[in-house]
């Protein structure tokens, strides 16, 4: 029942269920504009599965989650690997690279903290005070399982139903 456990799973699934169906929508030549497309395409995939429940637990949906994105995925890869070295080398008892590289890694974690905290202070950062009740959440994850369903198989009621479930949610918002 962890906040936090929930997220994750959701996110997984959102890269599992949604990612190559969102990548697939386009398709760029150069292979810079495609890699910043392939996080683009993780973005909205954890993103949707995550939205109902950021909206139940904390009541505000994210303005710049696609530009804070474009910095974190990359950057927490660099990070990932940059531990796995430090561990390494830490094995080998080399403390002075370890150093080295600790202090960079350091470094690149307060960088891509204060880029976090910039975009989180920006204009309208955030809409807020958005309360979801636990029955408005699961509408929302059967708006975005039939719709996801319905778009994958190409069925025309299985969508027709995903649009009332949002609907649903959509009201449940409004109300």
């Amino acid at each position: 029942y962890s906040m936090s456990l929930q997220l994750s799973y959701a996110a997984v699934i959102g890269l599992v269920w949604l990612y190559e169906p969102i990548s697939r929508l386009w398709k760029p030549d150069n292979r810079i504009i495609a890699f910043f497309w392939g996080i683009t395409a993780a973005s909205l995939a954890c993103q949707l599965m995550t939205l109902p429940l950021s909206l139940y637990y904390f009541g505000m949906f994210p303005m710049y989650f696609l530009p804070a994105n474009l910095i974190v995925i990359p950057l927490t890869n660099v990070l990932l690997f940059a531990g796995a070295m430090l561990l390494g080398i830490a094995a080998l008892h080399y403390p002075p690279a370890a150093a080295f590289l600790g202090h960079y890694i350091g470094l690149m974690v307060q960088w891509l903290n204060s880029m976090v905290h910039f975009l989180s202070g920006m204009p309208a950062a955030g809409l807020k005070n958005i309360f979801l009740s636990l029955l408005a959440c699961i509408i929302g994850y059967a708006a975005i399982a039939l719709m996801g369903r319905a778009i994958l198989k190409r069925n025309s009621e299985l969508l027709l139903a995903g649009l009332s479930a949002l609907l649903l949610f959509s009201l449940s918002l409004w109300i």
